[in-house]
């Protein structure tokens, strides 16, 4: 049984629910044995599904084109009511059933006084479920503090009418604000200690980070879930996409295991840049901030994945250096910055009026003038969350190397990832080994490569590791506009020697996924090795691998601990808020 608390809010709507929806579609798919195409999986007019927007039911769907002999998918189609939600129950066998595949009870929660298919109405009308995920939603409404007794309340009445008791875990996904964590918390702890989950098991709590709002909220928080520790899976996403979820094998099967290591690696850099703003989550966005959303949320565990391998990502954070003012630049895009300085006026009871509107609209609505940005884009106010942030700090423990991060909306081009500088030794050791045919090398620049990295004394002149001083700042003459492009030309920085042979390896997570591994010489490619990444093709989203290991394998490897988000907090909590950090405009 799965719960989703919050289920009215945008997260379950344009992720959740289609994630489930789609996980069986592609089981139900896999049933089939057939080849029809990807394409074909998402169309949204095939007979398969009950659309929850008007409904186009084609003769000839996938499945019964591919098995038209079949009686489980003879020409008994779907059809929907004129509410165009509800489907029309038929006599057709049941594929998933007969599969052995079972799609969960699904039960949406909020506050908002609904009926099933009033809440159903709800949901993305562009996506088609399937009927057997519809015909498992339910709804039900009340508080949240009540949310857990309310629903072990009805499971029990349930039982006591006809005695069915399933062994499935209950999970309840909590996709609301964190301030409403700790009520939900505390009712958790008290079904526990009056025990009144009956026959039934207690609930798992998954937790949609971020986690509290600084170091000290966490800890606070974190009291009332230790208390129950092992029914608690902290969520953060970006751990279950793709790349993320097949990284271990990657690395225990490719190069990267030889290579990602202490004493091959002399600097790491993150990106986090999207091209998108905040438009329509100003109010949201100027609560949190780029430091908070982003990087601390996501970026910080991609980097600890990365270097970790198959080992603990908690060292790895454990080992990174506190952030500082001096080693941090804060940035605002004009056009935030224009939406948050006008809303500064609206008072809260007009906030209030208008909650679901984007503070934009608010603002224009009241017709509030433009604050004008002043000091050649030195913003002093600091009411006005950043939209970009570049910190550099260090690595120490065994790796003892800098790391400078980057995060930001509205930037010149996307890319989540994280790039690897290699070390001379490194850069020998990739440059001996032996490669595939798909793999490019350039034999005659590869023996110069090593026979240069063989000889020390040419080697110390041209080529040295880059090192951390005690006291690193960032340049506040570098352009907020740094972007996967400008990573291409990382052996020409500023403020580091150019090298005739560089190195380097690249984890890209979005917007298309990759690894690869590369060498230069005189700035000329001499190898590149790239890492295929397992069901790329399939495009299976970060909430789909998130509920296949929930549902099908009960896998909680690629949640995140406490303890390692209490060293995420540790890190950015010295910069959060602060009105020393210089800020610029973009």
């Amino acid at each position: 049984m799965i719960i989703i608390a919050g289920c009215t809010g945008d997260l379950s709507k344009k992720k959740l629910f289609p994630a489930i929806n789609k996980l069986f579609r592609r089981e139900l798919y896999n049933c089939t044995n057939t080849n029809y195409t990807n394409k074909e999986l998402d169309l949204t007019d095939a007979t398969l599904s009950s659309s929850t927007s008007a409904h186009n039911l084609s003769k000839y769907s996938p499945i019964t084109h591919a098995n038209p002999k079949d009686s489980k998918c003879n020409k008994n189609y779907l059809e929907a009511t004129e509410s165009k939600i509800l489907y029309k129950k038929i006599l057709q066998g049941d594929l998933l059933i007969n599969n052995n595949i079972k799609i969960p009870r699904i039960i949406g929660y909020a506050r908002s006084i609904l009926n099933s298919t009033q809440f159903i109405q709800r949901i993305d009308p562009n996506i088609s479920y399937l009927k057997e995920t519809i015909s498992n939603i339910e709804y039900y409404s009340g508080e949240y503090k009540d949310m857990v007794s309310n629903i072990y309340g009805m499971i029990n009445e349930e039982y006591n009418m006809d005695s069915t008791v399933s062994n499935e875990p209950i999970y309840f996904y909590l996709a609301v604000p964190p301030e409403i964590y700790p009520s939900i918390l505390k009712s958790v702890k008290i079904l526990k200690n009056n025990g009144n989950n009956g026959i039934f098991k207690l609930p798992i709590l998954l937790i949609e980070k971020p986690i509290g709002t600084s170091l000290n909220s966490f800890l606070q928080l974190k009291q009332d879930i230790l208390s129950d520790l092992d029914r608690s899976l902290c969520v953060d996403h970006y751990l279950f996409k793709n790349v993320m979820v097949m990284y271990k094998d990657l690395y225990t099967t490719s190069v990267l295991q030889d290579i990602i290591v202490p004493e091959h690696i002399s600097e790491v850099k993150a990106y986090f840049n999207e091209v998108i703003g905040v438009s329509g989550r100003e109010s949201y966005y100027n609560t949190s901030g780029a430091c908070r959303d982003v990087l601390q949320n996501h970026l910080l565990l991609i980097i600890s994945t990365v270097l970790a391998g198959t080992n603990s990502r908690l060292s790895i954070l454990q080992d990174i250096t506190a952030l500082t003012e001096g080693g941090t630049v804060f940035g605002v895009y004009k056009e935030y910055y224009k939406v948050i300085s006008r809303s500064i006026s609206v008072c809260d009871s007009v906030r209030e009026s208008y909650s679901e509107t984007s503070l934009e609209k608010i603002s224009k609505i009241k017709n509030i003038p433009n604050k004008e940005i002043k000091n050649n884009g030195n913003i002093k106010n600091t009411d006005v969350k950043e939209t970009f942030i570049r910190t550099v700090t260090k690595i120490g423990g065994n790796w003892n190397i800098p790391l400078k991060m980057t995060a930001g909306k509205k930037m010149p081009s996307h890319f989540v990832g994280v790039i690897l500088i290699m070390k001379k030794s490194g850069i020998l050791k990739f440059a001996k080994q032996k490669t595939d045919v798909k793999d490019y090398e350039n034999l005659k620049l590869l023996e110069k490569i090593i026979k240069k990295l063989e000889n020390p004394s040419k080697l110390d002149q041209d080529t040295q590791d880059i090192s951390l001083s005690d006291d690193i700042c960032v340049e506040t003459d570098e352009s907020v506009n740094e972007s996967e492009e400008s990573t291409e030309n990382f052996d020409k920085t500023k403020n580091t020697k150019k090298t005739t042979i560089s190195g380097k390896i690249k984890i890209k997570i979005t917007p298309k996924e990759e690894i690869s591994v590369e060498l230069k010489y005189k700035n000329k490619l001499a190898k590149k090795v790239n890492i295929p990444i397992p069901k790329t093709e399939d495009k299976i989203d970060a909430y789909e691998h998130l509920f296949h290991q929930l549902i099908f394998k009960e896998d909680y490897s690629n949640f995140s601990a406490l303890s390692e988000i209490e060293e995420q907090w540790r890190i950015v909590d010295p910069i959060l808020d602060s009105e020393n950090i210089r800020r610029v405009y973009y």
